[in-house]
């Protein structure tokens, strides 16, 4: 065995899974706050309208704060701080200008797909102006490796977003809900706008590359986050508004759980590419490794233990929620999946140009499974019709770039996905033994859990060894 010494990423790692936490209570907290206040069907119309605006940010602004993430950390890789803060300055007027088209867009489907009064559409024109810069500045900074700002400035959106939240509804404003989560972001992004420094030159050549870096990188965040959110979308234009309500609950309880796992990767993706400006590509190969094995070998039960506890979970967004415990079990089943694979994708990008092409074209295959699945299930089967399709484009999504690391790579993942297979077939059939199981007695959930935390940690007692004592075997 041999020790793999990480101390500065999992610092940085540390610093941003809570700025990481920080960012999904602003959402998550905004969801949680209305679905007590107002009840599903407000919730359904606020939880569609924060899918849209996030949806229109990955038609191309998003893609950007993965540039600045990508190229500023390869810049300061090599040596050349002045370049970092040239190609800094130019994904920052970028985001601008697509920010704002984007933003039309979206007021424009605000209207035609959601069904929104003109007047109420408005509100989400802010939302992506000041969800689009946050992207930008937060892969700016990240590219710098400046996590502990990053989580500071946080810190700061979410006293913003959930400070004014409270006022607006304390006075009744409902249609100006998404005004403080957009003023959350805004401030996030003007903390730590990027300026260019005299004499900063990106040459035509980077710039071309960095643009097709964001082009592939819209169709594979559109494929991939964003297929989740247009679910969202699709239940608020085919379903009644209470069940687009339950829905979104469903989503804010189940994509917050993979929150420690992304953290790593906002850190890990620039380490990556500084290892390749540097030529280390074995460090590359071995960190995918390290991150993969530590993810399997904590997400799979953490997350099984939120399914079993579903229905509980629900009770937190109100009392009316409990309608979405299925579609949230499936969500939480499709969200650890594309959990699994995200340092396998982040070394597949973090290198030449055809990795995120790659990783694009395996997004785009997920995504077309996701929207057939959408086409089908959706109207006979409601928002649970809806879950499954997003599980199923996701298992797409994870298998490719899973398979192809592990291929290209040439890592030893032969175990290691058998084992998570295993552990998907005993958490469902600790779903089975649950539901025999008198309802709404504790030990009903207890029970299950505690068989199948045991059974994992005895499959995957080597891995938890290595884990503990920071080794790779």
């Amino acid at each position: 065995m041999r020790r793999l010494a990480l101390p500065v990423l999992a610092v940085a790692a540390a610093w941003s899974v809570v700025g990481v936490v920080l960012s999904g209570l602003t959402r998550t907290g905004y969801t949680l706050v209305v679905s007590n206040v107002e009840g599903p069907a407000l919730t359904g119309v606020v939880g569609a309208q924060i899918s849209l605006a996030v949806l229109a940010t990955m038609l191309w602004p998003a893609a950007t704060g993965s540039a600045a993430s990508k190229f500023v950390a390869r810049a300061h890789g090599a040596g050349d701080a002045s370049l970092a803060a040239g190609v800094a300055a130019h994904l920052g007027r970028r985001t601008l200008a697509t920010g704002a088209a984007s933003a039309v867009l979206a007021g424009v489907a605000a209207v035609v797909v959601l069904g929104e009064r003109p007047a109420a559409a408005l509100a989400v024109l802010p939302l992506v102006l000041g969800y689009s810069g946050y992207l930008l500045v937060r892969g700016v900074l990240l590219g710098q490796g400046r996590v502990a700002r990053a989580t500071r400035a946080e810190l700061v959106a979410l006293v913003v977003s959930l400070g004014g939240l409270g006022v607006l509804l304390a006075q009744g404003h409902t249609p100006l809900l998404l005004l403080p989560l957009a003023a959350g972001y805004a401030g996030y992004a003007a903390l730590a706008w990027p300026r260019r420094p005299a004499g900063a030159v990106v040459a035509p050549g980077l710039r071309r590359e960095m643009d097709a870096f964001v082009a592939w990188g819209v169709l594979g965040n559109v494929a991939s986050a964003g297929l989740l959110q247009l679910c969202v979308v699709v239940a608020r234009a085919e379903r009644p508004v209470v069940e687009v309500g339950l829905l979104s609950a469903a989503v804010a309880l189940a994509t917050p759980a993979s929150l420690v796992a992304r953290s790593l990767v906002q850190v890990l993706f620039p380490a990556m590419a500084r290892s390749v400006g540097a030529g280390d590509l074995d460090a590359v190969r071995r960190r995918t490794d390290v991150v993969t094995r530590g993810i399997v070998t904590v997400f799979v039960p953490a997350f099984a233990l939120l399914v079993l506890a579903a229905r509980p979970l629900l009770r937190v967004m109100g009392g009316d929620f409990g309608g979405g415990t299925t579609a949230l079990r499936i969500l939480l089943v499709a969200v650890l999946l594309t959990t699994l694979p995200v340092a396998a994708v982040a070394a597949m990008t973090s290198g030449a140009a055809a990795g995120i092409r790659r990783s694009a074209l395996m997004s785009a295959t997920g995504l077309g499974v996701g929207v057939v699945g959408l086409a089908l299930l959706t109207r006979p089967f409601g928002i649970e019709g809806i879950a499954v399709a997003y599980l199923l484009g996701a298992l797409v999504t994870v298998a490719l770039p899973w398979a192809w690391t592990w291929r290209a790579q040439r890592q030893r993942w032969t175990g290691l996905t058998v084992r998570v297979v295993l552990g998907l077939a005993a958490l469902g059939a600790a779903l089975a033994v649950q539901a025999a199981l008198p309802a709404g007695a504790w030990w009903g959930t207890a029970a299950p859990a505690a068989v199948l935390v045991a059974g994992w940690a005895a499959v995957s007692a080597r891995d938890v060894r290595a884990l503990l004592g920071g080794r790779l075997q």
